[in-house]
């Protein structure tokens, strides 16, 4: 059996002797640090658990402090990616849901809406803005409805 899952007693007992003394003082460190208390909770449960598997790592036990607040931190960190990631994949879905509600369904309202609010002018000055090929392309398509433009196509 693997001694992280069944620990000897010695190993049991140092563990509790060196690192659970640093509870409190994680805990409210990491309250500082997150949301909720439920967030600072998670973090420091799961600092203990990498102390916990690393701890045949730690040669000092005076050092046991500092080691402890480096793995929290560590989770710490994580954490917040990981929300950052979370948050950021919210926002391009609720874009991409926002696109989609506009384009979706409704395309040719859309598109009629915009051309009702653009003039002729408008139209020009826009595309005397851009590179002629370009320009040619837009009102091709757009205005004059053509689909698709190879160049092995004549006629």
């Amino acid at each position: 059996m693997h001694a992280a899952i069944h620990p000897n007693n010695d190993i049991l007992m140092r563990f509790n002797a060196v690192i659970l003394p640093h509870v409190d003082r994680l805990l409210a460190f990491a309250k500082r640090r997150t949301d909720s208390v439920a967030d600072a909770e998670d973090a420091v449960q799961e600092a203990f658990l990498r102390a916990w598997l690393g701890f045949a790592d730690l040669r000092d036990d005076s050092k046991a402090r500092s080691w402890l607040y480096r793995i929290l931190r560590t989770v710490l960190s994580d954490e917040r990616e990981k929300k950052g990631r979370r948050r950021q994949l919210v926002s391009i879905t609720r874009l991409e849901d926002a696109h989609e509600e506009l384009v979706g369904g409704g395309r040719d309202a859309v598109f009629a809406e915009v051309m009702a609010r653009l003039t002729s002018e408008a139209v020009h000055e826009g595309l005397a803005t851009i590179p002629e090929d370009f320009a040619v392309a837009v009102e091709l398509h757009d205005i004059d409805g053509f689909l698709r433009w190879s160049p092995g196509s004549r006629g």
